[in-house]
């Protein structure tokens, strides 16, 4: 994790944790044309999901 980045401390919310789960699962499936999209309103947490995404990867 960087140091020093105010994101690096913050936990997903469960919500959060369960559409990367979901989001690897259908990568999985191996389709050939996958297309994903991740949908939260304003405030939902989008950017935090998108910072963490590569950690989990």
């Amino acid at each position: 994790m960087p140091h020093g980045c105010a994101w690096a401390s913050k936990k997903l919310y469960p919500y959060q944790q369960y559409a990367i789960e979901t989001l690897f699962e259908k990568m999985q499936t191996g389709a050939n044309q996958l297309r994903l999209l991740y949908q939260l309103p304003t405030g939902g947490g989008k950017t935090l999901f998108f910072l963490k995404l590569p950690i989990v990867l």
